[in-house]
């Protein structure tokens, strides 16, 4: 077995070197000299320094080098964390310092947006064309790090979690496996690099002997532009937010044979559309668990609740638990947590030790030594045959007159309303009363009266249920990473 993620991508190497790899403004890699070139800034980083458990930055636009960087870091046994140049530098400074990365890989564009220090910096688009030398150290193996990730906090600092090579290698070959993935597939990198979703799409890619085909435009996250790049890129596997499928026509897309639904929840009028001719997998999971942890595939002719189709069972060599309060597993139907267990467990997070006693902790359910079980804070019940439904986040059911409310719930019955394109409902506290405020989507300024979906609602949702304020927005405003940004909406509410 490989226990690497990028022995994997190495072996597509030499079974296609002539293989397109990653595409990109008309130009392709080809796995061969992807490999090579690899290969080389593999060698000029060992000699700087990096080896298993090293942690480098990539500090470079999306581009054909940046994923040479990114199978560079890997060959020579480090940890790789990309850098988003969108990012506003305040964050990007912040998420460096706390990294402590002994090297960093940028461009000539990027490298002096970072302060150095003692840091070394390898140029991507010098270092990549130098001559390949022999490299001599240690092999990482299956337990060392892989990549990190850093996601917002709630304390408003982001934070960093390390991810292992057995975690990313168990998702990629399940994945590729679930879906056929080979040569001739193409597959459209479209998460933001400093999302965990931009390293599933990378290896689902380059493992297989697919291309990964690489964004021109910034603008993807425009419904019309991501609907275009997919139909002229002859894209066949995507993985795509819901909300953003939610605002786009599913037809005219014949390339198109399989998506993941991946980041938020899937609702049952996407699946109508958008799994009719082809496969629609609904994923879920925590950055803390190597990306996805379970997976339902959907029908169009499925029957689902409004919020959605279940999300599944786990994928092999992961653990799924519902449990109650006291950490026991609840009956099947009943509300608890889910907590996950198995390969894809993140170390930890970085330098937060505090955070490490909060959300990980000893697995009681496993006789392997140093198992350990992750607290998602989601909430789900087990369906009979054993699928998963998730019902929201802890933090999201709200209670109001003594009524728990699922925000995720009032938001699919106002998506029904046929002049709303996208609705966000969050709860607002004034002065001891608990109030919720919905935010539509029309797509235009064009007359949405508030009473009238006031009155929408009030035909599917008890009165408690019914927001107290509607707010009509031309766009719902979206982190970088494509998700509806909630927090943004707040600031918004006078």
């Amino acid at each position: 077995m490989t226990d690497c993620i990028h022995h994997l991508v190495q072996e597509q190497a030499r079974r296609r070197p002539e293989a397109a790899a990653v595409e990109h403004a008309g130009t392709s890699l080809s796995y061969g000299e992807l490999e090579h070139r690899a290969e080389a800034l593999a060698g000029r980083l060992a000699r700087a320094g990096v080896g298993p458990e090293t942690r480098v930055g990539i500090f470079a636009e999306r581009s054909p080098e940046l994923f040479i960087g990114i199978l560079a870091v890997l060959k020579a046994g480090g940890a790789y964390l990309s850098l988003d140049p969108a990012y506003p530098q305040e964050r990007l400074l912040r998420i460096w310092e706390d990294l402590k990365a002994p090297v960093l890989l940028a461009t000539q564009r990027t490298a002096d947006r970072l302060p150095l220090k003692t840091t070394k910096l390898v140029r991507l688009d010098r270092e990549t064309e130098a001559i390949h030398s022999p490299r001599s150290g240690q092999e990482p193996g299956s337990g060392n790090l892989a990549y990190a990730i850093f996601t917002s906090g709630s304390t408003g600092r982001p934070k960093g979690i390390l991810l292992e090579h057995r975690g990313l290698c168990n998702l990629i070959r399940w994945t590729n496996g679930l879906l056929g993935l080979g040569p001739g597939d193409r597959l459209l990198q479209f998460a933001a690099l400093s999302f965990d979703v931009s390293v599933w799409e990378t290896f689902m890619a380059l493992a297989s002997g697919a291309t990964l085909v690489l964004p021109e435009a910034e603008d993807r996250f425009l419904a019309p532009a991501l609907h275009k790049m997919l139909r002229e890129k002859d894209v066949s596997v995507a993985l795509l937010p819901p909300s953003l499928m939610a605002l786009m026509p599913s037809e005219e897309l014949p390339k198109l044979r399989a998506v993941i639904s991946v980041g938020e929840r899937l609702p049952t009028e996407v699946v109508r559309r958008w799994a009719r001719g082809r496969r629609l997998i609904n994923g879920y999971g925590p950055a803390e668990a190597t990306i996805t942890v379970s997976a339902f595939e959907t029908s169009a002719k499925g029957r689902y609740p409004l919020l959605g189709p279940p999300i599944g069972k786990p994928i092999p060599n992961t653990q799924l638990h519902v449990l109650g309060p006291n950490l026991e597993p609840v009956p099947a139907g009943e509300s608890g947590e889910i907590f996950v267990g198995g390969v894809g467990v993140a170390r930890g997070y970085l330098d937060r030790p505090e955070l490490d006693r909060e959300k990980f902790m000893p697995d009681p359910f496993s006789d392997e030594p140093g198992a350990r079980l992750l607290r998602t804070g989601d909430l789900a019940r087990r369906l009979p045959g054993g699928n998963l439904e998730f019902l929201g986040r802890a933090d999201d059911q709200v209670k109001i007159h003594g009524v728990r409310i699922e925000l995720g719930e009032v938001e699919a019955v106002l998506r029904r309303h046929p002049q709303v394109r996208d609705a966000v409902v969050i709860l607002r506290q004034e002065k001891g009363r608990s109030r919720l405020i919905a935010f539509v989507d029309s797509g235009s300024l064009a007359d949405i009266a508030p009473a009238g979906l006031r009155r929408h609602a009030l035909e599917m949702l008890p009165r408690p249920m019914v927001p107290h304020d509607f707010l009509v927005l031309k766009e719902l405003p979206r982190t970088p990473n494509g998700k509806l940004d909630r927090k943004n909406l707040e600031a918004r509410y006078g």
